[in-house]
């Protein structure tokens, strides 16, 4: 007979940053999932156009405190840019920058 496992729920935050939801997500014991996406910075080039500047790292340190899934962003990537406006390379990066779940 095998044991039962418990499924385990992420509680997904639209942001990393040290702010209410963090400390409540902290205070329930919920691990969080981040999007990549939540991560992304932008900039607002001359004519009007969004440009992707790259990924946020001020908040990564909150990863240390607590456990935190990154997401790939892929619906977002899909549904909203029309693919990824990061390339594998700078998503790996984030992923090794961190020790997310």
């Amino acid at each position: 007979m095998t044991a039962s496992r418990q499924p385990t729920f992420l509680l997904g935050l639209p942001a990393l940053r040290d702010g209410a939801l963090w400390r409540t997500a902290r205070s329930l014991g919920a691990p969080v999932l981040i999007s990549a996406n939540a991560l992304s910075r932008w900039r607002t080039d001359i004519i009007g156009l969004r440009q992707w500047t790259g990924f946020e790292n001020r908040w990564l340190h909150l990863v240390r405190q607590h456990p935190v899934a990154l997401d790939s962003a892929g619906f977002v990537a899909a549904s909203r840019y029309n693919g990824f406006p990061w390339d594998v390379d700078d998503y790996l990066d984030l992923a090794a920058s961190a020790p997310w779940l």
